[in-house]
């Protein structure tokens, strides 16, 4: 097996690229996707670059992403020295995507190598989109992660925001925003683009790490406050931390009801919501 991941952008998906900020219709030339507006954007080794400059949130959010991004090559070689890892995560995940299923052509936002198609067939169809614009080239030869996860079929792959998603208006069934909302710069912006590209009566997945106020959580924050005062090793670099109430609340705002839910465990809420009928103010 080649076990290097074939970055594409199928035909479908061709089809639905606009540009982030104006949603205008894309030209394709010369390694570059051009805007009727006169925006560029480049393609880096097979990947539409579509992210856009943070301006004053860049420093925050970069620093973040940086420490996420050095996680994420940890986690990949610690993968590959234990045979265990995959097979145990997929005992924590899979009961997640059974209760609330990943329907019809999926948007992964903050999706990475796109491992959640491990829980949808093969014939549906697929786009990533995520800031890590490297991040595919992470996963050559790691024999581990090509065992359990499905990465030898080609990866619908675009690099992006949540905030400015580069597809036309009511172009998948199911958004998922799985362990990355606590990292958006804007998270409200993410959703109403989420309500956006979802068709009527589309799905919004939400997995992530949410405010509890248990004993126990009052107590680690405690000690990570004192440690803090040593060391930068166990700072926090989410731009926020929302409770359950607050994200229903918000995706409520946002034009979203919650449809369903399931604890992982005591601090990892997953839940889909239901685009509703409220017509929104765009951003056209």
């Amino acid at each position: 097996m080649n076990l290097t991941v074939d970055i594409v952008q199928s035909n479908w998906l061709e089809g639905i690229l606009v540009d982030p900020i104006s949603k205008t219709k894309l030209k394709k030339s010369n390694g570059h996707y051009y805007s009727e507006n006169g925006f560029s954007y480049s393609i880096k080794d097979k990947v539409p670059d579509f992210r856009i400059k943070l301006n004053q949130f860049d420093n925050e959010w970069q620093t973040g992403q940086n420490i996420y991004e050095h996680w994420m090559m940890k986690y990949l070689d610690n993968a590959e020295k234990d045979n265990n890892y995959y097979p145990e995560e997929q005992k924590r995940d899979a009961p997640m995507y059974k209760k609330l299923a990943l329907e019809g052509r999926v948007l992964d936002v903050g999706g990475n190598l796109g491992n959640i198609r491990k829980y949808m067939t093969e014939k549906q169809e697929h786009c990533s989109i995520d800031p890590f614009i490297d991040v595919y080239k992470l996963a050559k030869g790691r024999g581990n992660l090509f065992k359990n996860y499905p990465l030898e079929q080609p990866l619908n792959f675009i690099a992006g925001y949540a905030e400015f998603l580069p597809f036309e208006t009511s172009t998948f069934q199911t958004v998922n925003m799985r362990s990355c909302i606590d990292h958006f710069f804007n998270p409200e912006l993410s959703l109403f683009e989420a309500n956006r590209v979802l068709k009527e009566n589309g799905k919004l997945i939400i997995g992530m790490t949410v405010k509890v106020n248990s004993t126990k959580n009052i107590m680690k924050e405690t000690v990570r406050s004192i440690l803090n005062l040593f060391t930068k090793r166990f700072q926090d670099k989410h731009m926020w931390h929302p409770s359950r109430n607050e994200l229903i609340k918000m995706c409520k705002k946002c034009g979203f009801d919650l449809e369903d839910e399931i604890w992982q465990n005591e601090n990892v809420w997953y839940a889909s919501f239901r685009k509703n009928s409220t017509e929104l103010i765009q951003i056209t």
